[in-house]
């Protein structure tokens, strides 16, 4: 059982004007070298995210019976941390207190720091489900599986030009857990309108008026004509946009756990079949035999006449 553990992307971004629009006619010119039909690379959380919005609202157990609501409610705060693996072995759970210790280990198995007595992550993750819902409602909206995962910005602020589609900014001046330095987040739309969040590999033509992206295809004119009619300022925010597919190269800003924790979770299951013959005579030895800051550790041992015990 291994979790990787998250390595830090540093942005490095020049400062100055010249230098941002030499960023941004180098992103323009990204969008030649690929023909429009060549889909950019997509971060798979969020594809999954998307796919899991479409499914069925009200999950069930293995027997079909909706699950608990405290239980429903977790599987949809966790959503975007959960495997497939994971999800599947949770969903096919039978009683509370399976899926009770479920949770607790999927949390301990991302503690970036297990030997103190709090779970930074799960702390960071729960709070910032708290503000998704409040600003956006529905988690798998593309504000909301940004701000899960960089955290609520500085400053959100719309942009429209008649040169653009409209934007929405979110600044990042001091970083965020995971990403040192300046970065910002670009979301095509703004509001309830927001349909998803512009990755630089797209190029900044994606993001041209209908109007605009008829009139202009030269890439350096592109860049010039967003500084002239939007204002450097967005071009700034266009150059410092974050690489999303280079955050997920680099180890991504979410904890990678191995699926194995949850094969043996669901091997070591305490489900036993309709017609397990019962044992008799059984001994319970229970033991304390240490702690661990506010734990105690406890050590049940049964004991199995040996005419008792099962064949094989």
């Amino acid at each position: 059982m291994s979790i990787r553990r998250l390595r830090r992307p540093r942005l490095h971004v020049a400062a100055a004007r010249g230098s941002l629009l030499v960023a941004l006619v180098g992103l323009a010119l990204s969008v030649v070298a690929a023909p429009d039909d060549d889909a950019p690379a997509r971060d798979a959380l969020d594809d999954v995210a998307v796919a899991r919005a479409v499914a069925d609202d009200a999950p069930t157990d293995a027997d079909g019976r909706p699950l608990p609501p405290r239980h429903a409610r977790w599987l949809a705060d966790a959503d975007a941390l959960l495997s497939e693996t994971e999800r599947t072995i949770f969903l096919g759970l039978r009683a509370d207190y399976q899926r009770d210790h479920f949770i607790r280990m999927f949390w301990r198995l991302r503690d970036p720091f297990p030997e103190t007595g709090r779970n930074e992550f799960q702390e960071r993750w729960t709070a910032r489900v708290g503000q998704a819902r409040a600003l956006f409602d529905d988690l798998a909206a593309p504000q909301a599986r940004m701000l899960l995962r960089f955290g609520a910005p500085t400053q959100r602020q719309p942009r429209t030009c008649d040169l653009l589609r409209p934007l929405e900014i979110w600044r990042y001046p001091n970083g965020t857990a995971g990403i040192d330095g300046t970065f910002t987040l670009v979301f095509i739309g703004f509001g309830s309108g927001a349909r998803d969040v512009w990755r630089p590999t797209d190029g900044v033509r994606v993001l041209l008026s209908a109007s605009a992206s008829a009139r202009l295809s030269d890439p350096r004119r592109i860049a010039q004509r967003i500084s002239e009619v939007c204002g450097g300022d967005l071009v700034s925010d266009l150059a410092l946009a974050v690489d999303l597919v280079a955050v997920e190269q680099q180890g991504g800003l979410i904890p990678q756990v191995d699926d194995e924790w949850a094969l043996a979770f669901r091997a070591r299951g305490t489900d036993l079949p309709d017609d397990a013959a019962p044992l008799d005579d059984l001994q319970l030895d229970v033991r304390f035999p240490g702690r661990h800051q506010m734990r105690t550790i406890v050590q049940g041992i049964v004991g199995v006449p040996v005419a008792a015990a099962p064949d094989g």
